[in-house]
């Protein structure tokens, strides 16, 4: 196919994006893809061990003994030169029985629990866990000293999975994006 006289063929033949560009956006799918697969399997792993973990406790009363605001210091990365946050956490320390036997424990969910509200997690325990309040625990049956107040301490692992998913997507989209453009690109350079 010819151009018509006194037309010069375009440097791009499909503009200004083609190039390199869609061997960008091909590298930059690949990379979303993956790290989203490898964000979604790890989070979608997490959450069903947790709750094959819990498929078997058992909800028993147990009254709350004491309750407390925990303040700790957690590093935003993995170095220890990295920023520092305060975070509170609750501790609520009750007593069950279960097969006969008394138990104490503290330990509040499966994932840690942190709020920078020292007032929230203040109100929260004041209102739902005071001394004295009967509440219902989830105790396993094969180490009944093994027990946790909530069981839905899973938003982590949930909120992985699915920014994995959302990740993985968006790769998907600039990977055919990339492989429309070179199809494009090749249509016209034949």
């Amino acid at each position: 196919m010819g151009l018509a006289p006194g037309r010069v063929r375009p440097p791009h033949p499909v503009g200004p994006r083609c190039g390199r560009a869609p061997w960008a956006l091909l590298a930059l799918g690949v990379a979303f893809s993956a790290l989203g697969a490898v964000m979604s399997v790890d989070g979608w792993l997490a959450l069903r061990l947790a709750w094959q973990g819990f498929a078997g406790w058992v909800p028993v009363t147990a009254t709350v003994v004491r309750t407390e605001v925990v303040r700790s210091t957690r590093h935003h990365g993995a170095r220890k030169t990295d920023p520092t946050e305060t975070v509170f956490a609750p501790r609520v320390v009750y007593v069950y029985t279960y097969a006969g036997r008394r138990y104490q424990s503290d330990r509040f969910s499966l994932v840690p629990t942190y709020s920078s509200d020292e007032g929230a997690v203040r109100g929260r325990l004041a209102e739902t866990y005071p001394p004295g309040a009967r509440i219902r625990v989830y105790v396993d049956p094969e180490s009944p000293s093994s027990s946790v107040v909530e069981r839905d301490g899973l938003a982590g692992p949930a909120i992985l999975a699915g920014l994995g998913a959302a990740f993985s997507l968006g790769g998907l989209a600039l990977l055919a994006g990339a492989w429309m453009q070179l199809l494009g690109w090749r249509r016209h350079r034949s």
